[in-house]
């Protein structure tokens, strides 16, 4: 019973914490991807020209904008990945439970 309960407090923390990662994703996104992303489109639309343009626009280009999305991949498996390992430890606390049921059901039959 005990056990029971704090797998589901464990569960809902764990929950919290996916919520958390899903938030970061949007704030990498929306606060630092797109205002960037923004500033290349400008830059490219001619608001700024020359060698250093240029190399700006280089860098979040071929750097910057990569590394972000490599980021939010990055936090996005992270985040499959603990949701499978979850959903495992379910599915092993349930055959668990059975096991220890059906033993009980033995044991019981036998006294």
């Amino acid at each position: 019973m005990i056990k029971r309960i704090l797998l589901k407090i464990a569960r809902a923390v764990l929950n919290e914490v996916l919520g958390q990662i899903g938030q970061q994703i949007t704030v990498l996104e929306d606060a630092v991807r797109s205002p960037i992303q923004g500033m290349v489109n400008t830059v490219v639309g001619g608001a700024w020209t020359g060698r250093g343009a240029d190399a700006f626009v280089q860098e979040c280009t071929n750097l910057f904008i990569p590394g972000t999305q490599g980021i939010s991949e990055s936090c996005n498996i992270m985040a499959t990945s603990i949701n499978r390992a979850a959903d495992i430890m379910d599915q092993a606390d349930k055959q668990a439970r059975g096991l220890v049921e059906g033993l009980a059901g033995v044991f019981q039959g036998i006294f």
